[in-house]
Parts: C-alpha cells; sequence; structure tokens
C-alpha cells in the first residue's frame, strides 16, 4: 500500500504562518488602519483590528487574515481605543474620512468655505441625505456644520419661494374653475359641473392658505 507524502512534512518540521506579518501586525495592534495595494497606488479602504479580528469598514464584514494579498500594505494604528463607545466612534471617524476621500477625489470641495457653501445649503443636504439612509453621509454634514459652528436644524423656509408656489397654487384652482364649472344665468352664482371638480378646488386653496398660514406662523385649529 502506497501512502501519500506531504511535503510540508519532510525533513524537519517547521510551522508556517499564513498570516502576512503586516495583517500579524494590525492584529497585534487594535485600532484603525488606513489600508492599500502597492500595485494599485490609488485605492485605499479603512480597517479596523479589534479584539483579534480585521473588520471592513465597507464592506461592514469581518475579514479572513489568510487571505491578504502580499502587496497589501496597513498605514496605522490611528484613533486607537479600548472602549467600546471610543472604537464606534473610531470605526464611524475613519468611515467619515473614506466618504470625504472619495468625494474629494470626484473633485467635491468647498464645505468650509462660508463665501462659497451657506449654512442653509448644509442644512438642506444634511436633511436630504437623512431621507436617503446612509448614516456616514449624514455624519459628514453634521462634521461640516459643527466644525463651522452652525446648527444642524431643517433650514428655514424660504418666504418668497412659499409665496411663488401659492400664488401658482391659486391660479390653477382658478384654471380649474373655469373649465370645470358656470355661472347660473338667474342668480350669477359659480357652480361647478360636478362634485369631484368642486373637491379638488377646494383642496388646492386650502393648500395655498394653509401654506400662506405657516409663514405667518399661524396654527390652524
Amino acid at each position: 500500500m502506497t501512502t501519500g507524502r506531504n511535503p510540508i512534512l519532510i525533513g524537519q518540521a517547521e510551522e508556517f504562518d499564513l498570516v502576512l506579518p503586516q495583517v500579524r501586525a494590525m492584529i497585534e495592534n487594535e485600532g484603525v488602519y488606513i489600508c492599500g495595494d502597492t500595485t494599485h497606488p490609488a485605492f485605499t479602504v479603512p480597517l479596523v483590528s479589534y479584539d483579534g479580528k480585521i473588520l471592513s469598514l465597507v464592506a461592514e464584514a469581518e475579514l479572513d487574515p489568510e487571505r491578504f494579498i502580499p502587496s497589501f500594505t496597513a498605514h496605522g494604528p490611528y484613533l486607537a481605543s479600548t472602549h467600546p463607545d471610543d472604537f464606534a466612534v473610531d470605526r464611524f471617524a475613519a468611515a467619515l474620512k473614506a466618504k470625504l476621500a472619495k468625494k474629494r477625489a470626484g473633485g467635491m470641495s468647498g464645505w468650509d468655505d462660508k463665501t462659497a457653501c451657506s449654512e442653509e445649503r448644509l442644512q438642506t443636504m444634511l436633511v436630504e441625505h437623512v431621507a436617503k439612509g446612509d448614516p456616514v453621509d449624514v455624519g459628514n454634514f453634521a462634521m461640516m456644520l459643527f466644525n463651522r459652528g452652525e446648527s444642524c436644524a431643517a433650514p428655514a423656509p424660504n418666504a418668497a419661494a412659499i409665496t411663488r408656489a401659492a400664488n401658482w397654487l391659486r391660479t390653477r384652482a382658478e384654471k380649474h374653475a373655469e373649465e370645470n364649472g358656470y355661472h347660473e344665468p338667474d342668480t350669477g352664482a359659480f357652480v361647478f359641473a360636478g362634485r369631484a371638480a368642486e373637491e379638488w378646488n377646494n383642496s388646492v386653496l386650502e393648500l395655498a392658505d394653509e401654506m400662506e398660514a405657516d409663514l405667518r406662523g399661524e396654527v390652524k385649529s
């Protein structure tokens, strides 16, 4: 009977570490790392070493330490911490930095220039990105407002724009009434041709009234 030969066990037994030295150093030193690939200089990705694990901030997953390629590079640790609260903040900060770097590479800039970027614009973008659902984008807009000493409250409504919108609604309601109603010959009273047309017209006019009341700070009872 012939048995297979394992070349690793021929001669003196030797222990092989399948984890790259730079990856092993990350595991032994917790913190946030900015990582890359020497074969792709423009590529960067934030990774976190914590509790013997390497976590990806982009894929939001744990990575296998034995599957890194030799051209892998790691710079850090940055913002090293031990408390879970601090670790969570460090992890979030690294994600914010990575997103900012990506946007800078795409030509985005100017948030720190108040003459080029208004408080209202940042506030509006923050509110819009809350609806989009990416907490990293929301965090970055909050960071910008924080560093400018400004509030993250929703911007005040543009009075002129709201007034124009209310006037447009009234004009549309008038046109709709002309197309869907008539004046009685005897009394001169205006009558809609149908109940649905009357209800639509009333709803539009009510909306215009509410918009203007909001601008005046009135509360409808």
